[in-house]
Formats: structure tokens, C-alpha cells, sequence
């Protein structure tokens, strides 16, 4: 009888367990893809601040900023600094959030190849886009207010948030001239009214914030190529 009650104890306490475990999967796993999705913005935060870095130094060797424009502001950094192409400098062109499958010109190729082919590039290289140099090349008047370079959210044009498929799920990253790498939460623009209940951040022309207007996805080829010298 002894055997048969501890053997009936046992089984209790398996299936409190069991119990317990349901329990905590119940309340933990809806927050996985939350903390996954807030780890990538941290990445991404980090990412454009060593990218600002790269524009940093690249003002450095030429005196001025990039002369392109859209995707290939930001890539002339990588054309314009062939020493330096390896798999950890080619992977700071896009967002560390976005799995490179989902982006067709890069999409099964090392990324020491991603952008050696100049002329090809379009915005399925990268889910950044980058400042408009051809309309707005005035940098240096207010860095701090001038968005250069922002996840691109290209695919978050649905009309239904299940459709919607943004860099991050509610947080657009954008750096700014001055190095500022800042996070613009959908969450508080939708409850502000700046965005409509199912909207995403989507820089570009008409992009609500017009700090973000000042972006573009594409990167039209410049057929008037400069040669900057260096100082």
C-alpha cells in the first residue's frame, strides 16, 4: 500500500510539473518573437552607428559625403573603399533584422560579392534606404535633423497588419547626420494619429514624418560620374 501511495505521489507531482510547464509556455512563448524582434533592433541600432562611422571616415578621405543617391549613398562607401571588402564590412549595407534570403540580390551569395557589381544594384540588395543626395545635399547645415540612411520597410505596404512586413515589427531605425542612431516606435506614431491603425513607417516621399522624406529605396545610377581625389 506504502509503494502504491508513493508511486501515486510521484505521478501528482509529474503532472504538477507538467502543469506548471504549460503554464509558463503559455505566458513565454507569445513573447518570444517580441524579444527575437527587440534584439534585432538593438543590432541594427548598432549597425548604423558603425556605418556612420564609415561616413565618418569617408569624409575624412574625399572631404565631402557621398555624391549619390537613394541605396548608393550609403553603398559608396563600400565602391569607393575596395581594401576593405570582406564579409563583415558588406553586411553593414543592409539591416541585420532582415534575413538575407528575403532579399533577391543577395539572396545565395557570400557577401563579399553582394555589391561588386555596381551597375546591377537595385533595392533588393539591401533593406536600408538612404538619403536623396540629388534633391537634398545640404548636410552639414543641420546634421542633426537630417536622416541619411533608415530600414526601408518596403514590404510593409499591405492593408492589413498580417500583410505588413516591416524590418522590425514596431520600431523604424534611422540615422541621422550627427550619428544619432534613433528608434521611431509605430505603437506611439499610430496612437499620436501620424500613422493609421494597420500603417507602417515607410520613409521616403510620403512618408508622414518629413524628417524621413528626405529617403528614397531605389539608387538611380549617377551617369555623371565624379572622381573625388583624395586630400
Amino acid at each position: 500500500m506504502r509503494k502504491l501511495l508513493q508511486q501515486g505521489f510521484t505521478l501528482i507531482e509529474l503532472l504538477a510539473v507538467m502543469a506548471i510547464i504549460a503554464i509558463l509556455a503559455a505566458f513565454l512563448v507569445p513573447k518570444i518573437p517580441g524579444v527575437i524582434d527587440q534584439a534585432n533592433v538593438t543590432a541594427c541600432k548598432a549597425n548604423m552607428t558603425e556605418l556612420h562611422k564609415e561616413f565618418i571616415q569617408y569624409k575624412m578621405r574625399f572631404g565631402d559625403w557621398p555624391s549619390e543617391t537613394g541605396i548608393r549613398f550609403f553603398l559608396a562607401l563600400w565602391r569607393d573603399d575596395p581594401n576593405s571588402h570582406d564579409d563583415t564590412f558588406a553586411k553593414r549595407f543592409t539591416c541585420p533584422g532582415v534575413n538575407q534570403n528575403t532579399l533577391p540580390g543577395i539572396k545565395g551569395r557570400k557577401p563579399s560579392e553582394w555589391y561588386e557589381e555596381w551597375e546591377a544594384i537595385d533595392n533588393t540588395y539591401t533593406a536600408y534606404c538612404g538619403r536623396d543626395y540629388d534633391k537634398y545635399a545640404n548636410l552639414e547645415t543641420k546634421p542633426g535633423n537630417e536622416a541619411i540612411v533608415a530600414d526601408d520597410n518596403e514590404l510593409a505596404g499591405g492593408d492589413h497588419e498580417k500583410d505588413a512586413r516591416p524590418n522590425h515589427m514596431y520600431t523604424t531605425v534611422v540615422l541621422f547626420a550627427n550619428g544619432d542612431a534613433r528608434p521611431f516606435e509605430v505603437m506611439t506614431l499610430r496612437k499620436d494619429g501620424v500613422l493609421g491603425p494597420n500603417q507602417y513607417l515607410v520613409p521616403g516621399p510620403d512618408c508622414p514624418l518629413e524628417e524621413l522624406r528626405k529617403l528614397r529605396a531605389d539608387g538611380p545610377l549617377n551617369k555623371k560620374k565624379i572622381t573625388k581625389k583624395k586630400s
